[in-house]
């Protein structure tokens, strides 16, 4: 055997996590060893991810070992059958001391996430790489950068240079007519200090000043006033020209030229260089060279208060990892970091390839290349990848299809040759909507631009093996304008739910795919509106929750006891809440008061609450404060427990106070959602990047109209060339006008058209390809009077595609592919999950940890003992199998916090008077056999448990422990433990009913 290299090309529903279990199961069952998982490293994108094959893996191995599986039961067992050639007794033994290895030492059972292996590759080698070595990890990189900047914008004042930059800054952005508030910007700007696609550009930055800027935005200033200039002069040369040689504007074919030289000499604006007459005219772009130039010069400042901020916390951003093992890794043979690791990983697997960013591939490389290039008969080395271009839709977070395609080509980075595979099936949706997505990205193949693009897709038909069944339905809204759009949409998808209903299809089979959170939004609440039960990350929004907007605005009322704004939200919940109906007489009352004050009236509703509590304590005991003040949440409530998560999260770390807390919020008031298991009887709401990997019986993509030319969200780097290129790069927002700035500015922009039109596709083949049994496109109609199609928008495709199989006709809205059949029975089981009834909050200034430890218990109070005692004889006597064991027992019970030492004698006394009783002292000598505290499970499912079972052959005689007075249902239960126990051919001895509530008392029943 020899190692090997295998790329997997895995269209949507072709089998692939399938195909990544079945090749990790060989590894295992080929070798010799165990505990063959140890030396296996696989790696993907999520958390979900890594969860559902750790759980196939396993599941698998467990069915494996089940006496019922065979080769003709299980299609995975017949395979790895065939392939290891080992019987089904074998496979059977051999899966059972694999799953065993597994569970034992299920830390080495390595399938993880990138960022999971890159953490603990830096965490293994943080004194090598000169990281502290308890670093904390920061998520929320967003939160670092926009600190950074209020820390930049704090020097102001104090630091001339930069406040002049400030200052330049902000009064370019009133007179651009726009906020004057900069903070916005420079966070936009900041964000390409986290980027990936940036790093490159960002290094050639590196070291420019703010005042290396300034110089140059004004030597481009400079520039922009001597062509001015030389402008003006060209156009009155011109007119003179003209004057001289009796050429008058009418003697101009079309006077296009004559009407561009009156804007030239009058200096007005002009068009772009798009028009054929005005190709072959010259400008260099220093207008938009001097747009962007103030925030790049800020950058490196920004990136100084990031480092500050990392050093005081401790902290490495998750955005740092891979560029902290790039600049190891790079251009090194065997690095150092990965020579431990190579030792251990002999055989390696990537899911989701596609989703890879460059900079984590080259990372890999060195790792897998070292053992691949090593040779080891008896245990080869290999590495698998499994991807599709196809379903690259993360180009934003580095993720690159051309990787991809190109390793699936010709590139190979490793010494061995590699083998790349076609899984051609889709076992996910029906016949009817894999020849639909067949059709319509084959002929999409012919509207991409790039080649390599196109025969992507040209060649990615599938062949269906759900069976023959699935429906596709394309519909056109026509609307005039965006407002219209969002009534149309929602009422088109209410119209289908409506009809899917009464086909008898689950709502929580339905899922509806959208580009845009607010377009989801939009669809939630007019769904919502109407009665349809919708699930979205919107609509689970923590935010949502009036009970957690009230806590946070009575927090941030702490810190701002006079905000009439915060009051007035304080008050409108507090009024629905209450259910006061004469509500204006209280506000116009209190609203003039402040703080503490302001709650004087809520003792006319018993609720006891003082504000200046909540300054005393913790953020976290403060929201707990505030729930058991105003009684907020009796039963269990999603939305406040996990506020109380996020308070506890954000506060554990840093001694951060309220105010710090409060503005934490803000920043993530609309990213916190709960999340929930799938409901049965609502439709699901997500983005399509969300979906990707998922399917469901039922998909609807409304706004399916994306326009694959749109650059208006994107902007470049480009290189500047001499002899204005002190600054050697510039980021630019993307425009048409780039491809006449030159060679390298042209093709910068084409390629990033070309990787729009990609992108924009693959988004739609991903949407196209979650569906089992129904698709519903929804798009816009839009062609002009000669009934030509936008081909660049997504309308123009389908339309074009209805065109080139003869269905398209301008007078029809609707068209459908296949029928629409019974619906199947959903597969995926609803999770069963244990909810808790109640609420439960407790101050830490109270008894509450005494009475967790009982040690507060006042034995002199009748009520305490009554259920106090009890309960811990009851405890104690479980604990008790001879009477020799009661004061070790009690000594025991003193230590561990259960009882107090002055109560200890009295409780000693009763278990000794107890195991002493005449009617009872048999059952707790020496050679006593019993259970105390065992379940005996009925016929009917029921558990019973009696106190205490003595044997004495096949004889038993039953104890149970009562406090209070005889009541005839004691009677009755310890009828029932007899009766079971005889059912079970036990005689009863004796039935004893010990009540310990004041004077011992046996009742014999």
């Amino acid at each position: 055997m020899t190692n090997n290299f295998t790329i997997y090309n895995a269209s949507a529903g072709s089998g692939k996590t399938f195909t990544l279990v079945k090749e990790y199961l060989l590894l295992l069952f080929k070798s010799k060893k165990p505990d063959a998982y140890k030396n296996i490293l696989a790696i993907t994108f999520t958390n979900k991810a890594v969860d559902e094959m750790k759980s196939r893996i396993i599941s698998s191995l467990r069915d494996f070992t089940e006496e019922e599986t065979s080769i003709n039961s299980n299609p995975l067992f017949k395979i790895i059958a065939e392939e290891t050639g080992l019987s089904e007794a074998e496979l059977k033994t051999k899966a059972a001391k694999i799953l065993k290895s597994i569970i034992h030492n299920y830390a080495a059972f390595e399938v993880s996430t990138i960022d999971g292996f890159t953490h603990r590759v830096l965490r293994t080698f943080a004194k090598d790489l000169g990281l502290p070595v308890n670093f904390e990890i920061a998520l929320n990189t967003r939160q670092i950068l926009m600190e950074a900047v209020d820390r930049l914008i704090s020097k102001a004042g104090t630091d001339k240079e930069l406040t002049k930059v400030l200052i330049a800054f902000a009064i370019s952005k009133t007179d651009d007519d726009k906020s004057w508030d900069i903070a916005k910007d420079l966070f936009e700007i900041s964000e390409l200090l986290i980027g990936e696609n940036h790093q490159e550009a960002l290094k050639k930055l590196k070291g420019k000043t703010p005042e290396d800027f300034q110089k140059f935005k004004e030597r481009i200033s400079s520039e922009i006033k001597k062509t001015e200039a030389l402008i003006a002069e060209t156009s009155h040369e011109f007119f003179d020209l003209l004057e001289k040689n009796s050429i008058e504007e009418k003697d101009f074919s079309g006077g296009y030229i004559y009407k561009h030289f009156i804007k030239l000499r009058d200096q007005k604006p002009i068009d772009g260089f798009e028009k054929a007459w005005m190709l072959k005219l010259e400008n260099a772009p220093l207008y938009a060279i001097r747009k962007n130039l103030t925030q790049l010069s800020l950058l490196n400042a920004i990136n100084q208060e990031v480092e500050l901020i990392k050093k005081e916390r401790n902290l490495i951003l998750i955005s740092e990892f891979n560029p902290k093992i790039s600049a190891q890794v790079k251009d090194q043979p065997a690095p150092f970091i990965y020579e431990r690791l190579g030792e251990r990983y002999q055989n390696y697997f990537i899911d989701e390839f596609q989703d890879t960013s460059q900079m984590q591939w080259e990372n890999l490389i060195p790792l897998i290349d070292n053992k691949l290039s090593s040779e080891n008969i008896q245990d080869p080395a290999s590495a698998m990848l499994v991807g599709d271009a196809k379903q690259s839709i993360y180009r934003w977070r580095g993720g690159k299809a051309e990787q991809f395609i190109d390793l699936c080509l010709d590139t190979n980075p490793f010494s061995i040759e590699k083998y790349v595979q076609n899984l051609p099936d889709n076992y996910r949706s029906g016949s009817q909507i894999v020849n639909f997505n067949n059709s319509l990205f084959s002929y999409a193949a012919g509207t991409l631009q790039h080649p390599a693009y196109a025969n992507l897709f040209q060649e990615s038909g599938q062949n269906p093996k759900k069976g023959d069944f699935g429906y596709v339905n394309i519909d056109f809204i026509e609307a005039e304008n965006a407002a219209e759009e969002h009534e149309i949409y929602p009422e088109k998808i209410l119209e289908i739910i409506q009809n899917l209903e009464k086909r008898k299809i689950k709502k929580g089979d339905i899922c509806i795919l959208t580009r845009k959170k607010k377009e989801g939004v939009t669809i939630a609440s007019y769904l919502s509106e109407n009665n349809i039960p919708v699930v979205s990350s919107e609509t689970l929004l923590v935010a949502n929750s009036p009970e957690v907007n009230f806590m946070a605005h009575l927090l941030e009322f702490s810190l701002s006891p006079k905000d009439n704004t915060l009051k007035l939200e304080l008050f409108d919940f507090l009024a629905e809440f209450l259910e006061i109906e004469n509500r204006y007489p209280i506000i116009s009352t209190n609203l003039k008061k402040d703080g503490r004050a302001f709650f004087h009236w809520l003792k006319d509703y018993n609720i006891d609450f003082d504000l200046d509590q909540i300054r005393q304590l913790s953020v976290y005991e403060a929201a707990e404060y505030i729930i058991r003040s105003f009684s907020l949440v009796e039963t269990s409530n999603a939305y406040v427990q996990f506020f109380l998560d996020f308070i506890f999260e954000s506060t554990q770390k840093a001694t951060a106070g309220i105010a710090d807390f409060i503005d934490l919020w803000k920043q993530e008031i609309e990213n916190l959602s709960i999340v929930v298991p799938k409901a049965e009887d609502a439709v699901q709401i997500m983005t399509i990047h969300k979906s990707k990997g998922l399917e469901f019986p039922v998909v609807i993509y409304p706004y399916a109209n994306s326009d694959s030319k749109s650059t208006r969200m994107d902007s470049l780097w480009l290189p500047m060339e001499a002899p204005l290129n002190e600054i050697p790069m510039n980021y630019l927002s993307a425009s048409d006008k780039m491809l006449n700035w030159g060679p390298k500015a042209s093709d910068i922009y084409s390629e990033l058209i070309h990787q729009k039109e990609l992108d924009t596709l693959n988004v739609l083949y991903v949407a196209c390809t979650r569906a089992s049994q129904q698709l519903y496109l929804l798009s816009k109609k839009e062609i002009d009077a000669k009934g030509n199609e936008k081909a660049y928008k997504t309308s123009g495709l389908l339309i074009g595609f209805l065109k080139e199989i003869g269905r398209w006709d301008s007078n029809i809205n609707t068209y459908e592919f296949g029928e629409i059949g019974s619906p199947e029975i959903s597969e995926e089981s609803l999770s069963e999950n244990i909810i808790s009834k109640k609420f439960y909050s407790s101050a830490t200034q109270n008894q509450a940890v005494n009475i967790v430890t009982k040690s507060g218990m006042l034995w002199d109070s009748k009520q305490e003992e009554a259920i106090e005692k009890g309960e811990i004889l009851h405890e104690l006597l479980a604990q008790i199998d001879f009477k020799d064991q009661v004061k070790p027992v009690v000594t025991q019970a003193v230590n561990d916090g259960i009882i107090t030492k002055d109560s200890a004698e009295k409780i000693e006394k009763l278990l000794l008077e107890i195991t002493n009783h005449p009617q009872l002292s048999a059952f707790y000598a020496d050679e006593a056999k019993n259970y105390n505290e065992r379940d005996i499970l009925t016929p009917e499912g029921k558990r019973l448990r009696p106190d205490r079972i003595n044997f004495s052959g096949n004889t038993v005689n039953i104890i149970d422990y009562k406090t209070g007075k005889f009541d005839i249902s004691h009677e009755a239960q310890i009828n029932s433990y007899a009766g079971i126990l005889e059912d079970m051919g036990y005689k009863i001895g004796s039935k004893n009913l010990v009540y310990t509530n004041k004077a011992l008392k046996v009742r014999l029943v």
